[in-house]
Order: C-alpha cells, then sequence, then structure tokens
C-alpha cells in the first residue's frame, strides 16, 4: 500500500519540469496536544472544534481527496460515515481491500442527494460533520446542525467549486487546519497554484478570436441536458480556459428551456445549431472515473453527434469534442480539467505543457492511489 507522499522541489513544477520531484512518506503535521480550535469555515460560520480530530464524518466520498493529500491513510482510517454519493462505489472497489474494515466500520449518512440520517450519525458519534456544497447538502446538514451540537457533533461546511481557482485550495487550508496540518496543506496548495498560473500566465480571457464552446451535462442523442454559463460550475472551468461560452448571454434570457441550476439550463437546439461551437465539451454522458474499465477509451459512446444537424457542426467535423469526467471540476484536481481545456483549445500556447502528466503527479505524491486507475477524459474519434 503507498502512503501518500510529499513533493519536493516543488520550484521544478512551476517551471514544468516533472524530473527531480521526488517524495518522503508522511502523515501530516506533528501531533498536537488536545486542544481547542476556533474557525471559520467556507460559509462564514464560525465553528469551535476539540482537537485533534479522531472520527469523523462526509458528505460524499469525494470529499475525502481533500483530506488524504493531508493525513495520508488516518484519513480513512478515521473515517466513520460517509454519503451513498460522490463515487462510493468506485472507491469502495478500490480502497476496500486496502482498508479490509472499511466497510464494516464506516456508516452510510445520507443517499444520493438527499437528506442525512441523523440517526446514523448519532451512532458512529463523529467529531466532526465535513458537509461539501453539492446536491443542497449544506442545508441538509443546516436542519440537523440542533442535534448534532447536542450530541457534541460539529459541522464543517466547504463549497467546492465555489470558485473553480481557488476553492480546492480553501477546502484545503480549512481542513489543514481541522486535522493539524496546516504546514502539509501549504504544500499542496503551491502545487496546485503553480497549475492554475498556468493557464493564467497566457492572459487567456484577452485574447482576440477566442475559441467558441459549447458545454452540455449528461446528454443523449435524444435529449438535450443542461448547459452552463461561466457563472458556475464546468462554465468557469471553460472561462478559466479561454473558451467563449455560447450559453453566455443566452441561458436565462427567456424562453431557453428548463433551468439546471445557477447559471445553467438547456440551451434551445437551434442555437447551438447557429452557433456552430469550435469546441464541445460534455461530462456525465459516458461512465467515466475511479475503477472504470480502460476499454471504454477504445470505443467511447459519442452517439450524442447524430443529433440532427450536428454532422454539420465545426465540433463534430473536426472530431473536437471531448468529454471529462463529470465531478472533475469540483474535486482537488479541478486544474486539471482546467489545463486540458487550455490545451486542446491553444496547443500552441501549452505545448510544453501536459495535463496528464501532472495529474499523474499529483495523485502519486499527493494521494494513495495512481491516476491511471481512473478514465478523465474522453475525445470524440476519428472516423
Amino acid at each position: 500500500m503507498r502512503i501518500a507522499k510529499t513533493g519536493a522541489a516543488l520550484a521544478a513544477v512551476l517551471a514544468l519540469t516533472l524530473a527531480g520531484c521526488g517524495a518522503t512518506p508522511t502523515a501530516g503535521d506533528s501531533p498536537a496536544a488536545p486542544h481547542e480550535l476556533t474557525l471559520t469555515d467556507m460559509t462564514d460560520r464560525e465553528v469551535t472544534l476539540q482537537l485533534p480530530i479522531e472520527r469523523y464524518a462526509i458528505s460524499t466520498f469525494d470529499v475525502i481527496d481533500f483530506i488524504t493529500p493531508l493525513i495520508g491513510e488516518e484519513s480513512f482510517e478515521k473515517l466513520v460515515g460517509v454519503g451513498n454519493s460522490g463515487g462510493k462505489d468506485a472507491y469502495d472497489e478500490i480502497y476496500n481491500p486496502m482498508f479490509p474494515d472499511l466497510a464494516d466500520r464506516v456508516g452510510i449518512i445520507s443517499e444520493h442527494n438527499a437528506p442525512f440520517d441523523l440517526e446514523m450519525i448519532l451512532a458512529k458519534k463523529p467529531d466532526v460533520l465535513i458537509v461539501n456544497s453539492a446536491m443542497q447538502a449544506h442545508t441538509h446538514a443546516l436542519e440537523i446542525e440542533p442535534q448534532l451540537t447536542k450530541a457534541g457533533i460539529e459541522l464543517l461546511l466547504i463549497d467546492v467549486p465555489q470558485d473553480v481557482a481557488t476553492s480546492s485550495q480553501e477546502a484545503l487550508t480549512l481542513l489543514g487546519q481541522t486535522f493539524g496540518a496546516e504546514e502539509r496543506a501549504a504544500e499542496v496548495n503551491e502545487f496546485i497554484n503553480g497549475q492554475f498560473e498556468l493557464i493564467t500566465s497566457k492572459n487567456l480571457a484577452d485574447q482576440q478570436n477566442r475559441p467558441t464552446v459549447y458545454y452540455e451535462k449528461s446528454g443523449t442523442a435524444e435529449e438535450f441536458g443542461p448547459t452552463s454559463t461561466s457563472a458556475s460550475g464546468w462554465g468557469a472551468v471553460v472561462a478559466l480556459a479561454g473558451g467563449d461560452n455560447i450559453a453566455d448571454g443566452v441561458v436565462g434570457s427567456g424562453g431557453q428551456g428548463k433551468p439546471g441550476g445557477p447559471g445553467a439550463a438547456t440551451l434551445d437546439p437551434e442555437k447551438i445549431l447557429t452557433a456552430n461551437p469550435d469546441f464541445i465539451f460534455l461530462s456525465g454522458a459516458n461512465s467515466l472515473g475511479l475503477g472504470v474499465d480502460p476499454a471504454i477509451a477504445d470505443d467511447p459512446d459519442f452517439s450524442i453527434t447524430t443529433r440532427p444537424g450536428w454532422s454539420d457542426l465545426d465540433a463534430v467535423r473536426n472530431q473536437q469534442v471531448y468529454e471529462f469526467q463529470h465531478e472533475l471540476s469540483r474535486t482537488v484536481v479541478s486544474f486539471y480539467p482546467a489545463l486540458a481545456m487550455a490545451k486542446i483549445m491553444y496547443p500552441d500556447q501549452f505545448s510544453d505543457v501536459d495535463p496528464d502528466a501532472l495529474l499523474a503527479q499529483f495523485y502519486r505524491d499527493y494521494l494513495l492511489i495512481d491516476a491511471d486507475q481512473g478514465i478523465w477524459q474522453l475525445r470524440m474519434p476519428k472516423e
């Protein structure tokens, strides 16, 4: 079993040189004596924790990827409750053999996109319940906060991706305080900041004739899924990567279909045909992520491109249709889809950047598994 490691020579990362980034095992910062810590969470709530944290629960399993870089194997050894979402099946398949008692020790504290099971949380007695904002989980958590407080369980709210370029780092800083691993959090954040600086240094927002982009979630050939403007989610990733989102100024202006959340709605199919985007980015159409059969990359499903009129779109004719694993935009590696999109749209400016190698380095240095244990991106195959 590989332990999360500390990457040396972070300056080399910023210079895009992967060589020389050795690693040494770590389990976070030095242990501290029991003490009380008051901090402000990502929703500006003041929370007082009794440290060290010995038991914790999380709203979705993918939240653990923000904790593992900080305390390594202890992130699984201290876990006592998790929501039945955030890629739980894949996490179970990969991590249960590594931690044989995990399934028996960890309780299911909520179903997918559902309120929390207060009885299970109270039975598992975590020191703190850490909740991300996905699937209205903040609302569900605040509904049971009085009962949690009465039981001595603190509630800590994180919000990823409130801002795609900064939220992961803010969450890591907060969790570094929570688990007594502030120095480790600063180190991980230095790596992540370096990747976003690769993008911002190109001043893509000021580019003339930026490529046009259409984004869609979980669509099929027969049914259009929601898009997203630059205000949130995947639309914000597109904007950061220098794409001119065709949904901006259109979604929310009336008659564009059923709303799909803040900054999201189903775009009128005729608007897509008229805009004729240079690139199409998808998420949630294929089943991507941890534990996915690598064979999917040999025959990916891009039947969405058979929609009426789509064969004439520039993005389809030029095979510039891509899919990313859906949750990537709200994970600790949100720098990866941003870098990958930027390189796809601006290959010359990012010719010396290898997003897949940087993703692999992050997994190698900061997580317990390797990036090649998942499929994170697919491209429409050439005919």
